[in-house]
């Protein structure tokens, strides 16, 4: 099954053809339902790359030396110098990196990935070495909700996302199954179909430079991000670059207001405000215009005041009784001229969040990180500071560079200043 003979989910294939057209369009991320096919469509997003391009897979146990890249430790000990060993993100410069629910990465790891992508290059201090390379990527992600909590801060760094739901129609559903089942072949079509796509992006790849955007367009994208009540300026900035790329995908020579329309729902789905503040805002006129009309102005209030007493006391002279109708009625109709007075205002709870504090403990049980002061919990980097647990890697990165100079022959030689000792962390 190529990227053409995917079942359903235009909206998310549109996302990805946008972003292979022009790379400024942010990345995209699939939100959505378990077992919906979103790591599917995002490795058959390969298919679209010419190639050659790089389309590299940052696991979930990914470090930061496989990102970032480290010093390769045999050609140190070979040459007896510093070599850079480029990491995941050099080696995806040009391309795309996928990142299958990326909400269970650490938070360290998706700042790195995210600031590399941002700035296109990423920059390298470590033991002495200096380095930075260009690393331009397309960010593509997946993730479901109900496998935890994702930072509102990263999601505002994808240009697009789209919501994923499984297929409702039942024709689909059992295309769905015949693909996997491989019961029915790949049709003839769909390749015909992935090559005049290829030929339609790269003619768009062309154009996309050259197609204009007015100064009206400009003002229509920024007041439907205002109306859409988006948050930050990246909601303006990626819906032009998208704009202008499906604009040249419909091989359209200037931006138009439907092109601005057809990418809204991918730009600013991530970006509203939350819908319980939209909700507060839209009900409180109500309840204030609620609240007028249960207060009659006082000549009226006074004459409702005199109508319930002349009632009460026609009431007491008379012979009504608990059981009598009328009386019923009246209690009805009384209650119902009670005032309803208008709520006050919501109290708002703070998320409580606690960072990593910098003592060390040897207990357990913290719902925290904190740093160990024993050998038990997670390597997270080495330092000067010693604690008898020596960092047998950042070690040898550190004594590598000095064997030729130390006349080295069959052994390593390393010194008392080379030593790095692991600092971890529960």
């Amino acid at each position: 099954m190529n990227f053409c003979g995917f079942v359903g989910h235009d909206d998310a294939k549109l996302a990805l053809i946008l972003n292979t057209i022009d790379g400024r369009c942010g990345g995209v991320l699939f939100w959505g339902e378990k077992g919906t096919g979103k790591s599917t469509l995002a490795r058959l997003f390969r298919d679209l790359l010419p190639e050659g391009v790089p389309f590299i897979e940052a696991p979930l146990n990914v470090t930061e030396d496989a990102l970032l890249g480290s010093i390769d430790i045999e050609a140190a000990l070979g040459q007896g110098q510093r070599v850079f060993q480029p990491g995941i993100l050099s080696r995806a410069d040009g391309g795309t990196v996928f990142v299958d629910d990326i909400n269970l990465l650490p938070s360290a790891v998706v700042a790195l990935i995210a600031e590399t992508c941002d700035r296109g290059a990423h920059v390298l201090e470590r033991e002495g070495l200096s380095a930075r390379h260009a690393a331009r990527f397309i960010m593509l992600a997946t993730m479901n909700p109900e496998e935890g909590f994702f930072s509102p801060h990263f999601l505002d760094r994808f240009g697009m996302c789209v919501s994923w739901t499984a297929l409702g129609e039942g024709a689909a559903r059992m295309d769905v199954i015949k693909a996997a089942a491989g019961h029915a072949q790949e049709p003839a079509g769909n390749k015909a179909g992935l090559d005049e796509l290829r030929t339609r992006i790269a003619e768009a790849q062309i154009r996309v430079h050259a197609v204009l955007v007015s100064r009206e367009i400009e003002e229509y994208i920024v007041s439907r991000c205002m109306e859409a009540g988006a948050e930050g300026h990246r909601g303006e900035i990626f819906r032009l670059h998208a704009s202008r790329a499906y604009a040249a995908y419909c091989r359209e020579t200037a931006v138009a207001e439907k092109h601005v329309d057809e990418v809204l729902p991918f730009v600013l789905s991530h970006r509203v405000r939350p819908v319980e503040e939209a909700e507060e805002e839209t009900e409180k006129p109500d309840h204030q215009e609620n609240h007028d009309r249960s207060e009659p102005p006082d000549g009226d209030r006074g004459a409702e005041t005199r109508d319930g007493a002349n009632e009460e006391q026609d009431h007491g002279e008379g012979e009504a009784t608990d059981d009598d109708p009328s009386t019923h009625e009246k209690q009805v109709e009384a209650r119902s001229k009670e005032e309803v007075f208008e709520t006050g205002e919501p109290f708002g709870v703070k998320k409580i969040a606690f960072g990593k504090d910098r003592l060390k403990r040897t207990e357990s049980g913290r719902r925290t990180k904190t740093a160990s002061y024993g050998k038990s919990g997670r390597y997270v980097k080495s330092s000067f500071l010693n604690n008898r647990d020596v960092a047998v890697d950042a070690t040898l990165r550190a004594a590598a560079p000095f064997q030729n100079a130390r006349g080295r022959k069959e052994f390593l030689v390393i010194r008392p200043e080379d030593l790095r000792f692991k600092e971890r962390e529960k």
